[in-house]
């Protein structure tokens, strides 16, 4: 068994196959992937200093593995299970339709309904699957032993083959309080689970994700946490791929092409009533990518990305519209745009197109979430502040 680990590109140093900057792309992920929701999981520095030197899988296998052993140690859930049946003794309640078929035909049984206090529910069984599931793919020791751990716990549970959808149909109460962690992990197992055809082949979970969603998702989220925390004063909204505008409309008014702006930002002036709350601010659309400077005279920045923000200037009409990449090793500090662009000539007051970096290797030797995240919102408040500042002529100038 082999375990294949892509991990995403951030530049640190130049040897990017350096233990350093594997742990620095792992820990990274993690943070990110914590803000953006992508998956069950709380950022802590713990965790972070747990998954250095291990795969991503198996790190995720040990949070499911841990959260399972915190609470089956508690108990097992039991839930009352209806039954309908025959049996040779009264139990539960007399199915008097179906027991004077029963009597007509001298068959010497009762027919009978009744609940069974069981713990052989929808849930233990999901995590038995699951648990079963990763018992054939981990690799790493301690995982293993806890798996059997849980398989043990649950030998009274019957053992069923699920899927995603089956983990949505559990109704969270007083029992089930504090599995919500749990079923998620479940759900991201068994929604990564590729079917197995072939018979005593091991299961396959590719657990990988969309950078450029998860990129958008985080730097989304970074900004609505700083809006709402009053952070940002500037601001009193943001939107997060809310669309809108078109970008053509045919002869008989049927609408082409929706703009769905990655980030939107809302000005606090706008509270007067001369702008709606649909009227953008700032338009900032993330780019996970690496610029080659080298490739054209404005640092690398592809035509579609200008095609694309000159579309979203040209209908949402905002104040600024940013694009925003990760900063690598070859580009300079994002205190400043890295290109500035403006849509009319000799105008640098409409229509005017900024490049960003946003450096995610910030704070390599400290692994404290607080740090990584506070360097980030400095940078977010840099780029935000700086763009309002120079629009409004109140800084800068």
């Amino acid at each position: 068994r082999r375990t294949i680990e892509i991990l995403p590109k951030i530049d640190y140093t130049k040897n990017d196959n350096s233990e350093e900057n594997k742990n620095l792309c792992r820990d990274r992920l993690l943070a990110m992937l914590a803000i953006a929701g992508d998956i069950p999981y709380k950022f802590s520095t713990k965790a972070s200093l747990s998954s250095k030197n291990i795969p991503l899988l198996e790190f995720f296998i040990r949070q499911y593995v841990n959260e399972a052993c915190k609470l089956l140690k508690r108990g097992l859930v039991h839930n009352y299970i209806k039954h309908e049946g025959e049996t040779n003794f009264l139990r539960g309640k007399l199915n008097v339709a179906e027991q004077v078929r029963l009597t007509t035909r001298r068959i010497p049984r009762f027919s009978v309904k009744y609940h069974e206090f069981s713990a052989d529910i929808l849930l233990n069984r999901i995590i038995k699957d699951v648990s079963r599931m990763l018992q054939s793919i981990t690799q790493n020791y301690e995982n293993q032993r806890k798996l059997l751990l849980i398989d043990a716990i649950l030998e009274d549970v019957s053992f069923k083959r699920h899927t995603a959808k089956d983990v949505d149909k559990i109704i969270l109460d007083r029992k089930t309080y504090g599995y919500e962690m749990l079923l998620a992990l479940c759900r991201l197992f068994l929604q990564k689970r590729i079917p197995d055809f072939s018979a005593g082949e091991t299961p396959v979970i590719p657990i990988l994700f969309d950078m450029n969603k998860l990129f958008e998702r985080f730097i989304g989220q970074m900004l609505r946490r700083m809006v709402l925390r009053g952070e940002l004063p500037s601001f009193r909204n943001v939107h997060l791929g809310k669309g809108g505008r078109y970008l053509l409309y045919k002869l008989n008014g049927e609408k082409v092409k929706e703009l769905i702006p990655d980030i939107q930002l809302i000005e606090t002036s706008n509270r007067d009533g001369n702008n709606s709350d649909g009227d953008s601010s700032i338009i900032i659309d993330t780019k996970w990518k690496k610029l080659d400077i080298q490739k054209n005279q404005r640092s690398g920045i592809s035509d579609n990305d200008l095609y694309q923000m000159f579309a979203y200037t040209i209908k949402y009409q905002p104040k600024r519209t940013i694009l925003l990449y990760p900063k690598t090793i070859n580009l300079k500090n994002g205190d400043a745009p890295l290109e500035t662009f403006f849509i009319k000539e000799n105008s640098t007051s409409e229509g005017k197109i900024e490049a960003w970096t946003i450096d995610l290797a910030s704070d390599l030797a400290n692994t404290n979430k607080n740090t990584f995240y506070d360097s980030i919102k400095d940078q977010l408040e840099i780029i935000v502040e700086w763009t309002v500042a120079k629009n409004g002529k109140s800084k800068g100038q």
